[in-house]
């Protein structure tokens, strides 16, 4: 499925140096199987990321020396923020409505490794007051509201590459 928000999520991540693998969800633009709630996109994740670690290394490199990072954008960004295994050194959630999942079900904020949630101060379906509300006890979370924006983000690609970019040197940083 195209979206020109997550087509920017992926070229600024490839720019900054890592690998990734876009996915389409279960049942969305011709991918098998059923939608599954949020609940069964859990799984599309922890397949996908199983994929990487499998490749990770096969050609005698190993690519994440620090981890994964997960990202998505609306729907996806509250299944990226579900999803917690000892591999995942960060996430990125573009415009996460935080609705898909109870609220215990987004690992991610408990987790010690940074989140980084970039949402548009006019997001329709999670306002950034929301978003703090939603986020009060998570743990490592920068919340980053794009002035003007809904949540479709529509003229925002500096502003996201931008912050996308300065999260995953700050990772790359920290893990040396």
């Amino acid at each position: 499925m195209y979206n020109p928000v997550v087509s920017i999520l992926c070229r600024t991540l490839l720019t900054a140096g890592a690998i990734v693998l876009r996915f389409n969800f279960r049942g969305t633009s011709g991918s098998t199987g059923s939608h599954g709630g949020g609940i069964l996109e859990q799984q599309d994740v922890e397949a996908a990321l199983d994929h990487l670690a499998e490749l990770d290394g096969a050609d005698g490199h190993r690519h994440h020396q620090s981890g994964f990072v997960v990202a998505g954008y609306s729907f996806g960004a509250d299944v990226a923020l579900a999803v917690d295994r000892p591999d995942i050194a960060g996430w990125i959630a573009i415009a996460p409505p935080l609705r898909v999942l109870p609220p215990d079900e987004f690992r991610a904020g408990h987790s010690p490794h940074p989140v980084l949630i970039v949402t548009g101060d006019r997001d329709e379906f999670c306002p950034p007051s929301l978003v703090r509300e939603r986020t009060a006890d998570w743990t490592a979370t920068e919340i980053v509201a794009l002035e003007d924006e809904n949540h479709m983000l529509g003229t925002a690609q500096h502003a996201l590459t931008d912050h996308v970019t300065r999260f995953v040197a700050e990772l790359d940083n920290r893990d040396g």
